[in-house]
């Protein structure tokens, strides 16, 4: 039997201060990566904490409810909608609407 998981942590290296700062553009892709992973394998991401020097951690945690999945899908939704505010290039926005459109599916599969 394989163990279940519950929640965790985890410290993503590419996701640096030094990328935050130098390619605010490329780390905010990386953050939205990060959390559609999560969202695929049916973990709520609970928070990104300040990148160091050494990554970004975040934790997860496994939802109780199906209702608390599509709340934090809504989430990330929203927070991809105010990303696409910022003056991105062509070619991030191509990838946040990818994002979106993948984002969106999950959202009507669960019949929201």
């Amino acid at each position: 039997m394989q163990p279940t998981v519950i929640s965790g942590g985890i410290n993503n290296k590419l996701m640096t201060l030094k990328l935050s700062k130098e390619d605010f553009k490329r780390y905010e892709l990386l953050k939205m990566a990060a959390w559609l992973v999560e969202l695929e394998k049916g973990f709520i991401v609970k928070k990104f904490k300040k990148p160091t020097k050494k990554g970004t951690e975040y934790t997860f945690f496994n939802p109780k409810t199906s209702e608390e999945y599509v709340e934090n899908l809504k989430l990330f939704k929203e927070y991809i909608i105010e990303i696409q505010k910022n003056d991105f290039d062509d070619a991030v926005l191509r990838e946040i609407k990818i994002l979106k459109k993948i984002l969106t599916l999950h959202i009507s599969r669960l019949g929201d």
